[in-house]
């Protein structure tokens, strides 16, 4: 069977998509799909070491504590990175415990949410290498027909990992309006109030957001295609026709193209904003 363009993602060792550095295997792609993977299993469930609250204080002892416990093989470091520098200038910045205490419940949302977008990612890109690889040995179509193969996980995990970036742009929106100590404001709001009041630290992340408005506009019409339709037309999924196999694609890109762009898209956006919240030299003026 011949093919109209090769996979990226069949060859393991080659440099990752993401631009991350890494080899393929050990980023975007595993040998071993999230769904099956299996982590290292908890060994001891009793906490001997000293438990302190966000402002590093001592809890004490006989204080009922519910502890959550997250596998370090379910998180991508790089988040648990960002998300600790934002803490570390934030407490810098001298914000009040109430401020502290607000803010804390969206960095762990938005390290959720970057993480169930990097599941569902690489998910998707396992099994689309998968279906691809069972398409070579399949006898090529004869006569005018084309066919077109269906796969639901496959479009599944796509429509999830669509709908979680948008989850993910609410969550830093929310992140955005406790810097600005503003009400709690959902993307589109928030880009709306930053428009209204183009002064100070506002700016410059209003320069960051109108950078990806072509990027927003694109993932807010397949969320609400998924939303409101219940999945989105525009995913095609592989084509046989004239002995030639086509790649799944949506509107004009590969899929496996498009999953890439989604992931860098966000990944730079998030970047380059959580970095203007509690900057240094605003630490600067207050001391």
């Amino acid at each position: 069977m011949n093919i109209k363009k090769v996979m990226t993602i069949l060859n393991p060792d080659s440099l990752c998509p993401c631009d991350s550095g890494y080899l393929l295997k050990f980023c975007c792609l595993p040998d071993i799909p999230p769904l099956s993977a299996r982590d290292y299993p908890y060994r001891n469930l009793n906490i001997e070491s000293t438990v302190v609250d966000y402002m590093d204080r001592v809890i004490p002892s006989n204080i009922k504590l519910s502890v959550h416990m997250v596998n370090p093989n379910q998180e991508f470091q790089p988040f648990n990175e960002i998300i600790e520098e934002l803490v570390i200038r934030a407490w810098k910045s001298k914000i009040t415990e109430n401020q502290m205490a607000k803010l804390s419940p969206y960095l762990t949302n938005l390290k959720d949410q970057l993480n169930a977008i990097r599941y569902h990612q690489r998910q998707f890109l396992f099994r689309l290498r998968l279906l691809y690889l069972e398409q070579i040995p399949l006898e090529p179509i004869r006569g005018n027909a084309s066919v077109v193969m269906i796969d639901i996980p496959l479009r599944c995990e796509l429509e999830s990992f669509v709908s979680k970036i948008r989850s993910c742009l609410d969550v830093i929106a929310k992140l955005v309006s406790c810097y600005l100590n503003a009400k709690e404001m959902t993307h589109g709001a928030l880009l709306r109030h930053l428009e209204s009041s183009n002064k100070g630290s506002k700016k410059n992340i209003l320069t960051i957001y109108h950078r990806n408005l072509g990027w927003f506009k694109e993932t807010k019409e397949l969320r609400d295609k998924i939303i409101h339709d219940g999945t989105f037309n525009a995913f095609r999924g592989f084509e046989h026709e004239n002995g030639l196999i086509s790649q799944p694609k949506l509107n004009d890109f590969t899929a496996e193209h498009f999953c890439f762009k989604q992931w860098k898209q966000l990944w730079s956006f998030t970047n380059d904003v959580l970095p203007l919240l509690y900057p240094v030299q605003e630490m600067n003026e207050k001391h």
